[in-house]
């Protein structure tokens, strides 16, 4: 039964990244990595797929095996984390504890981010 929870959570995950790709400022990278990593409990041929796609798949494969992040990478999130703590700013400067708790949220992902093993693909 965990097999088929794992390979729809994989799914849904790839079918999020994918609608991502054609909205701006949402995230499609981080949906294939929890896709990967869903497949992977589930069916890695799958996995073996995302790993595939070119320019993506070895920073997604590098990720899910050893939670390593090119510096392309992380300056990518990087610079999207701090996007969203400007226009998080401006939307609730009027509104201290949401914008201390989103900025608190914030920090520590880029906190995680940085702290991550510097990888230019697959293991």
């Amino acid at each position: 039964m965990g097999h088929w929870i794992w390979r729809l959570a994989g799914g849904v995950a790839f079918a999020l990244g994918a609608i991502f790709i054609f909205v701006p400022l949402f995230p499609t990278t981080v949906f294939w990595i929890a896709a990967a990593f869903c497949f992977l409990k589930s069916d890695p041929a799958i996995a073996d797929w995302i790993y595939r796609r070119p320019r993506i798949g070895p920073q997604i494969q590098a990720f899910v095996e050893r939670g390593a992040m090119s510096r392309a990478g992380k300056t990518a999130a990087l610079t999207g984390m701090a996007i969203a703590g400007a226009v998080m700013t401006v939307l609730l400067w009027r509104q201290p504890w949401g914008l201390l708790l989103g900025l608190a949220l914030l920090a520590a992902g880029a906190l995680f981010v940085i702290t991550r093993p510097k990888g230019d693909g697959p293991a």
